[in-house]
């Protein structure tokens, strides 16, 4: 993954012994996901994903009778 917006950036192929290491668009690290554009959606979504079934766990369980 290459961050910037330099469109004259030099490309450098990376190797691990004789294999290429694969480009990526993202990555995760320390469960922050950082895209190659550095746009948090995709983390801002997955976080608002966990928090809305917690809710609607709570829901359900303490659904007044």
């Amino acid at each position: 993954m290459g961050l910037g917006k330099s469109k004259r950036r030099p490309v450098w192929n990376y190797l691990m012994g004789e294999e290429q290491i694969t480009k990526t668009k993202e990555e995760k690290d320390l469960g922050v996901i950082i895209q190659e554009n550095l746009n948090p959606k995709k983390l801002i979504s997955k976080i608002f994903g966990s928090a809305y079934k917690m809710l609607t766990n709570i829901r359900v369980t303490f659904h007044s009778r």
